[in-house]
């Protein structure tokens, strides 16, 4: 088991090939969120290991980390003959997770003001009731939900809160 910073404890060494470095960004930002210690470099004895595999050396290093009870989160060389034998050794010491970029929910691609107006009609609402408690015209409200559905790729107003449910209720 991996100790984590806040005392509870991390299951197994985690092996993490990222096919970006946004994915390698996102993957830290996991673990940190959840209380792992995170280096950005490969030392044995740390908790979970993080980087860019550019060389054999690097590879190496990250290896004998992992080898050393650290997890790993990298970046694979672009080397592909290096690469694949990173990868395959990643796979001798235990499952190999591969993490793509990460998704940006529906959410994120929304203003405040769009949110509000598409909460606003999931509460049962209409459209002029929801413009006048975000204190905007009708007009106003009908651009700004028009702005939302493009956004959010759909062709109503009711596709885009059922849409948005189940991102809010992960946010939640």
């Amino acid at each position: 088991m991996l100790a984590s910073t806040a005392g509870s404890a991390v299951p197994d060494p985690r092996l993490i090939v990222a096919l970006s470095g946004a994915a390698l960004e996102a993957c830290v930002e996991r673990l940190e969120r959840s209380g792992v210690a995170v280096r950005r470099t490969w030392e044995p004895g740390a908790c979970v290991c993080a980087g860019h595999v550019a060389c054999r050396a690097e590879a190496e290093a990250a290896l004998l980390a992992a080898l050393g009870g650290a997890g790993i989160v990298a970046v694979l060389p672009e080397d592909a003959e290096l690469a694949a034998a990173f990868f395959d050794d990643l796979r001798r010491l235990g499952p190999v997770e591969v993490v793509d970029e990460p998704k940006e929910s529906p959410l994120e691609r929304l203003d405040e003001d769009q949110r509000r107006l598409l909460d606003l009609l999931a509460e049962g609402c209409s459209v002029a009731d929801a413009s006048r408690r975000v204190h905007v015209s009708r007009r106003t409200a009908d651009r700004r939900l028009a702005a939302a559905r493009a956004a959010l790729g759909v062709r109503s107003n009711a596709e885009a809160v059922v849409l948005l449910r189940p991102a809010v209720e992960r946010a939640e």
